[in-house]
C-alpha cells in the first residue's frame, strides 16, 4: 500500500498534507498549544488541585487531640544468624532422583492389526 501512495504525487502531497496537520493539531505551534499541551495544563490543575485537598486533609488531623506528640519508636537489637544455621542438612525426599520408569502391565490387547494396501487386512497375534 505505501508503495502505490507514493507512485502518485497527489495522494503523496495529500499523506503529507494529513501528516503536518495532524502534528500541528497534537503538538501545537510556539503561540499556541495543542491538544497534547491541553492534556498536561489538566494534569498540572488536578494536581494542584489534590494538593490543596491533601494539605487541607493533613490540617484537619492536626486539629485532634494527640496529632502533636511524637511517635514512639521502640529500640530493637537486630541480630544476625551464623552461616552455619542458616545451611539446610537436606534430608528427606530428592526431587532429582533418578528412578526407573514404571513397569507397565501387558494389556488386554495384545494384538494389532498389519494393513497391506494390496491386500485385505489381516489380524497378527503376538
Amino acid at each position: 500500500m505505501a508503495k502505490k501512495l507514493f507512485q502518485n504525487h497527489k495522494a503523496a502531497l495529500a499523506f503529507a498534507g494529513v501528516t503536518i496537520f495532524s502534528t500541528l493539531m497534537l503538538v501545537g505551534t510556539e503561540e499556541e498549544g495543542g491538544t497534547l499541551h491541553d492534556a498536561i495544563d489538566g494534569l498540572d490543575q488536578q494536581r494542584s488541585e489534590i494538593r490543596d485537598q491533601a494539605r487541607g486533609f493533613s490540617r484537619s488531623d492536626e486539629d485532634q487531640p494527640g496529632a502533636g506528640s511524637p511517635t514512639v519508636i521502640p529500640d530493637y537489637t537486630v541480630e544476625f544468624a551464623d552461616d552455619e544455621e542458616l545451611i539446610d542438612d537436606a534430608q528427606g525426599f530428592d526431587p532429582n532422583a533418578n528412578f526407573a520408569p514404571p513397569v507397565q502391565e501387558p494389556s488386554d490387547f495384545d494384538e494389532f492389526i498389519q494393513i497391506d494396501p494390496d491386500d485385505d487386512p489381516v489380524i497378527i497375534d503376538l
